[in-house]
């Protein structure tokens, strides 16, 4: 199917951090999110899953696949970051109009020349399967000698390599593992013209149009237990600009993701917020509710605590046979006070019901 991108904000709630280094509250993020069938252009949603911490980049989905992520890089005399150094006194920010279905992101920054300016990029739905992103980063139009920002689209590790690549019309052949370790910077190859990526199956492919030049793809390999021990990374990095444009065009999807969860509870979790709900492994509502089977179907979730390697009965958490009506109950210490929370399964509920 081609279609229209569809502007689906999506809310989720977030806990927050609190350790050594940060201290971030807990709250609920409404995450703009494009869909064509079963591809989703999403405002901070990397791989890890939903995250209000990476609002300033853009991720590219289909179904349950991620395929990769676009951020902008910026450096002057006074710092570098995605992009440009962050100021102390004004932190970036985004807004949406659900009307519209526009999302803009700013970032004040301190430019070369001592004045402070703005970094923008908005997102804007443009036609069958198309969503245009336009940058500026606030710089006089008239000027010649302005900070300028680099767009980077950083492929998903490994999937990249399940299909084909082509920048204007020419495949890109991947490295071999043998160059790419003779190299552990990397390998760069210049590339120019439109990215089109699985052209020979256009539902799982997509293409980015690229209207500013050429730039250089850069390939690495590296060892990583998360990645099955090797990971191939792949970066694209287009000539810097004060301001542009490019287009996502999402191409063709299937009107639903096929692997997508079934609901669960009746509700369809999976179609509604992208979000996956295990299926309860019993009848209960909450499995293991009593903890007669240890810690088990719960997790810790992250935090700044040592969860091993503690001295016996120091545990924050543990499992006891002193039950107020069952056999067991968990006991909760004080000890290890930046410890996190634990967590089970999430339990279906609708609104006004108990």
């Amino acid at each position: 199917m081609h279609a229209d991108p569809v502007y689906i904000p999506q809310t989720f709630a977030y806990s927050g951090t609190e350790n050594n280094t940060t201290n971030r509250a807990s709250g609920v993020f409404t995450q703009p999110v494009y869909a064509v069938g079963d591809k989703r252009l999403a405002v901070s949603r990397p791989q890890g899953g939903d995250d209000p911490w990476h609002y300033n980049n853009v991720y590219l989905w289909r179904g349950r696949t991620y395929l990769g992520c676009l951020t902008f890089w910026g450096s002057n005399i006074n710092g570098f970051g995605y992009p440009f150094a962050a100021l102390a006194d004004a932190p970036a920010a985004w807004a949406h109009n659900a009307a519209t279905g526009t999302t803009t992101y700013a970032k004040p920054y301190l430019a070369k020349d001592g004045e402070r300016r703005t970094f923008t990029w908005t997102l804007t739905p443009c036609g069958t399967s198309r969503v245009e992103l336009a940058w500026d980063t606030g710089a006089p139009e008239e000027a010649t000698d302005v900070d300028a920002v680099s767009p980077w689209w950083i492929f998903a590790p490994n999937t990249w390599r399940e299909g084909t690549l082509a920048f204007g019309g020419a495949t890109y052949a991947p490295k071999s593992d043998a160059e790419l370790l003779a190299n552990p910077n990397g390998i760069q190859t210049g590339v120019s013209g439109n990215l089109a990526a699985n052209a020979e199956n256009p539902g799982r492919g997509y293409t980015i149009e690229w209207p500013i030049g050429a730039g250089s793809l850069t390939e690495s390999l590296s060892f990583s237990a998360a990645y099955s021990n090797k990971l191939h990374a792949l970066i694209f990095r287009a000539p810097s600009a004060a301001r542009g444009t490019l287009v996502f065009d999402l191409g063709s999807a299937l009107k639903a993701d096929p692997d997508a969860p079934e609901p669960v509870g009746g509700i369809d979790f999976w179609g509604t917020d992208a979000t996956e709900v295990p299926q309860r492994p019993s009848r209960n509502l909450l499995p293991n509710a009593s903890f007669e089977q240890g810690l088990r179907y719960f997790r810790y979730t992250p935090g700044g605590a040592t969860y091993r390697a503690v001295p016996l009965g120091q545990e924050r958490y543990t499992v006891t046979d002193e039950g107020l009506f069952g056999s067991k109950a968990l006991r909760v210490q004080s000890n290890q006070g930046y410890s996190a929370g634990i967590r089970t399964f999430p339990v279906p509920t609708k609104d006004g019901q108990t």
